[in-house]
């Protein structure tokens, strides 16, 4: 089996389906049986730029595990901050999240941010304070 999904290029450019061997490929893919296309076909789909074409050994990741690796990124992002990129509310702002993210990681919104943060918060998390001056 192999599974079939849109490459970071084409998430880069905006894509949320591209079609190629017949077949619509979105970002969170499908999975074939080595049948599904001839020997020609798996090569054209390899060689496509748009898409990514991989193994499949074990379970196929599912949209639980993309939530999951989205919010891991948008915690490790937000960890990163300094002072400078909270609100004076103690929320991270949304810039400052997008540009710490890794550039695969897509869709973030306000929304997102504000569940993740809350979460954080939950467990104890606060927004970095300013260092205070020091007497030399």
């Amino acid at each position: 089996m192999r599974h079939v999904k849109l490459s970071r290029a084409a998430l880069k450019q905006g894509k949320s389906s591209f079609q190629r061997c017949g077949v619509p490929h979105t970002k969170a893919g499908a999975t074939f049986e080595d049948s599904a296309f001839t020997a020609a076909e798996w090569a054209r789909l390899a060689a496509e730029p748009m898409l990514e074409v991989s193994a499949v050994d074990g379970p196929v990741p599912g949209p639980e595990d993309e939530l999951a690796a989205f919010t891991a990124a948008v915690r490790a992002a937000i960890a990163t901050l300094g002072p400078e990129e909270f609100t004076r509310a103690g929320a991270p702002q949304l810039g400052a999240v997008r540009a710490a993210l890794p550039e695969d990681v897509t869709g973030l919104t306000r929304e997102a941010v504000d569940t993740i943060w809350a979460a954080m918060a939950a467990e104890g998390v606060t927004a970095p304070q300013a260092a205070e001056g020091t007497d030399d």
